[in-house]
């Protein structure tokens, strides 16, 4: 089972969990989220997104936000 954080840089808001069953749903929850936040920001000053190689992280950035998604496996965790 993954674990999905999203929250924002400046410790302000961690939103609830989402969790799922295999990595490759949490790389495309993490994907699609990203693409959506970053499509909202890009028209703003100094906007980037960068996805990590292997999908399981994230960050879309402005000159004054950011947010980041952070994939966990949590197998054994639980």
């Amino acid at each position: 089972m993954w674990c999905v954080v999203e929250c924002n840089c400046d410790g302000g808001t961690i939103f609830s969990p989402d969790f799922f069953d295999t990595k490759e749903d949490a790389i495309k929850f993490i994907e699609n989220n990203a693409n959506e936040c970053y499509e909202s920001e890009c028209d703003l000053p100094e906007a980037n997104i960068y996805i990590g190689n292997d999908g399981l992280s994230a960050t879309v950035s402005t000159d004054e936000y950011s947010w980041v998604w952070q994939a966990f496996d949590i197998s054994n965790k639980i």
